[in-house]
């Protein structure tokens, strides 16, 4: 009980993530190694929001610092990343925000450095059949949601 009697608030549990073994930390260096020699890309993405909304698109990356999103109809979505900001328009809703790109899980991967052994936090790394992912967010909690990447 608090002071007059009240309760207390519970306390949100914070999720304990546990350090990845050496087999996934060698494949975190890997997936660093690649994305650092990664200069220009283009392929397809799909994305999942908190709600489970699946939507997908065509990417396009120059790094560092810059990405195009091109969200597949219906969507009305284009996001752009251009080093500094990220760009987010809405044609179905008419709408454009912008944000700086270092509060964007796309700051991870778009960085000139990419750092997976410091500034970011891989949180999960999953083997696939035809390869791995891994699941990184922002240790500081700077960034708003994570980022998994296929490999």
């Amino acid at each position: 009980m608090g002071l007059a009697g009240l309760p207390l608030p519970a306390l949100a549990a914070k999720p304990v993530i546990a350090p990845l073994s050496a087999a996934d930390q060698a494949m975190v260096d890997r997936a660093g190694t690649y994305l650092q020699g990664l200069t220009e890309a283009k392929g397809g993405f799909v994305q999942t929001d908190a709600r489970g909304a699946v939507t997908q698109g065509t990417l396009f990356i120059k790094r560092p610092g810059k990405a195009r999103f091109e969200y597949d109809p219906p969507s009305g979505l284009l996001v752009v990343a251009d080093g500094i900001m990220v760009s987010v328009s809405d044609r179905r809703l008419k709408t454009f925000d912008s944000y700086p790109i270092r509060t964007t899980p796309l700051g991870i991967f778009l960085a000139g450095r990419i750092k997976l052994d410091g500034g970011v936090k891989v949180t999960r790394v999953t083997r696939l059949s035809d390869g791995f992912s891994l699941t990184a967010e922002d240790p500081k909690r700077q960034t708003r949601g994570s980022i998994t990447l296929n490999f």
